[in-house]
């Protein structure tokens, strides 16, 4: 018996194929490779620039550094953009890109509604964990991120930070690890291989939270799995985009307001101590 046809010709093995995305594990490492050079490029010119300019209006070497959050994070957004581009850049002149980057199923308003849902859930999974890691091991140091901390500061720094955080992350991320290297291991070598190497990768670039608890990338791992997850199973790139937006705009919310609970709690202290002295 031949094996199944598809309607318009071919086999069951052929119609598979052409859900495959037409970039290698090699095309994606490269693209990997390009989305972290292109960011250094950016960050180390950027910085370098900034800092001659600094001696140059101060006339004193003590200027550099001291550089604004909002600089820092104009710089943040450029070298996100840049890093992408050249790794999609790679795909383009390996003459791999196409709209399977952006997964095999239809993109639409359902898909974002989707994704707004499924990181809720990611966002309860996430936190539960690292709070059942907290409770157990009881760690010391919190994670510290440092545009999180640019954001506390309100103004201009938290309309760049949430720009950061809660749009170029989730676009630029889910493009590189999820449409490219999530997908070209996914070819080849399954869903759970994929999705696990994709993670580790994921959570290594997170050098911040490495540096400041290691603990958290527990945590990061989870999420990780469920953005793979949620982009395998709806075929839709946007998915997990949401989920990560969702995510990280939870995670800014709870910043802004544990810092804006602390200032209350420091509030109510001094209001104490007065009563206490009147």
């Amino acid at each position: 018996m031949p094996p199944p046809q598809r309607a318009g010709g071919g086999s069951a093995r052929s119609a598979r194929r052409a859900g495959h995305v037409p970039f290698t594990v090699f095309d994606a490492g490269m693209a990997l490779l390009l989305f972290f050079v292109g960011q250094l490029i950016v960050g180390v010119g950027a910085g370098i620039a900034l800092a001659v300019g600094a001696v140059t209006r101060s006339g004193s070497i003590d200027a550099v550094g001291a550089f604004s959050s909002e600089t820092l994070l104009a710089v943040a957004i450029v070298s996100a953009l840049v890093g992408t581009a050249m790794a999609i850049g790679w795909l383009a002149v390996r003459q791999r890109l196409d709209r399977r980057l952006f997964g095999r199923g239809r993109h639409g308003a359902l898909k974002i509604v989707i994704g707004v849902a499924a990181g809720f859930v990611a966002t309860v999974a996430t936190y539960t964990v690292n709070a059942m890691l907290v409770l157990v091991f009881r760690p010391e140091a919190p994670v510290v991120q440092q545009v999180l901390q640019d954001a506390l500061g309100g103004g201009r720094s938290l309309v760049l930070a949430a720009i950061v955080i809660v749009l170029l992350a989730p676009v630029t991320e889910e493009i590189v690890f999820r449409g490219i290297l999530f997908q070209s291991l996914d070819r080849r070598l399954g869903f759970w291989f994929a999705a696990t190497v994709s993670s580790v990768v994921f959570c290594a670039i997170h050098v911040e939270v490495i540096m400041s608890q290691p603990l958290a990338l527990v945590g990061m791992f989870v999420l990780s799995m469920i953005l793979a997850a949620s982009f395998h199973l709806s075929g839709s790139l946007i998915v997990p985009i949401m989920v990560h937006a969702v995510f990280n705009a939870t995670s800014l919310g709870l910043a802004l307001a544990f810092d804006r609970f602390e200032d209350m709690l420091e509030m109510w202290d001094m209001l104490a101590h007065l009563v206490v002295r009147l």
